[in-house]
């Protein structure tokens, strides 16, 4: 009579490939296991790895091919967040006072990002811009931010343009103010009530292809801005060629 051998194997030592799972708000993590060959995972799935995109209490089953197991408990939780507000110390420029100042938080390791909405970046925590006034409505001011964990944060803002209204204008040739109010929508009269001129293009001081006479004529300029619609102004200007 043979007796036969019982051969036990060793139990799996099973292990995840992060000690702490944390991942960004919105995204999602992925979990690798080891230490056996069969696993399955406490939502149903099998196999050595998991996508993860809710954070909770998880649980793992592992099994040798000897049948030996093991079970693992782990939690996965997110980052803690890192605030990056968008700071500025105006809420409008002009062009005799053109230049914003923009911050957040100075985070290490951190990568930052500014769009100033007219074609301008710039990539630390903090900078001076100047805009270029040539136009009315706002400027869309955007930074984003990739923490030291890789998440992204973003935030935006508006800077509004103002200008004065410029009560002279001298369409003469020489090269400087030969035209109105270039980039703003307005319109111009004279003392009849007759509109000279109506649009966004600089007025180059003519109606009908002729120069107007040397006085003053009245102007609307209309401020196009999303947040509060269309508003006007209504000012004089003199003419002197």
């Amino acid at each position: 009579m043979f007796e036969q051998a019982i051969v036990v194997g060793p139990r799996p030592v099973l292990t995840i490939d992060k000690k702490e799972p944390e991942f960004c708000e919105g995204g999602s993590i992925l979990i690798l296991a080891s230490g056996a060959d069969i696993y399955k995972w406490s939502n149903g799935k099998t196999g050595d790895k998991i996508q993860i995109k809710d954070t909770g209490q998880y649980s793992i089953i592992s099994k040798t091919n000897a049948g030996c197991t093991d079970t693992l408990d782990f939690s996965v939780n997110l980052f803690e967040k890192i605030e990056y507000p968008l700071n500025k110390d105006k809420l409008e420029v002009t062009p005799d006072n053109n230049t914003v100042v923009f911050s957040t938080n100075n985070v290490p390791f951190s990568n930052y990002t500014w769009d100033f909405g007219d074609g301008g970046y710039w990539y630390s925590s903090n900078v001076s811009h100047p805009y270029k006034i040539d136009r009315d409505g706002f400027f869309n001011v955007n930074l984003k931010v990739i923490d030291p964990n890789g998440c992204v944060t973003v935030d935006s803002t508006k800077i509004e343009i103002t200008r004065s209204i410029p009560n002279t204008f001298t369409p003469n040739g020489d090269g400087f103010n030969d035209y109105y109010l270039k980039g703003w929508n307005k319109k111009i009269f004279n003392r009849n009530g007759i509109l000279l001129f109506e649009g966004e293009e600089g007025w180059d001081g003519t109606y009908k292809g002729k120069a107007v006479a040397n006085d003053t004529y009245f102007v609307i300029v209309y401020d196009s801005n999303s947040q509060n619609g269309n508003t006007s102004r209504t000012s004089f200007v003199t003419v002197v060629s």
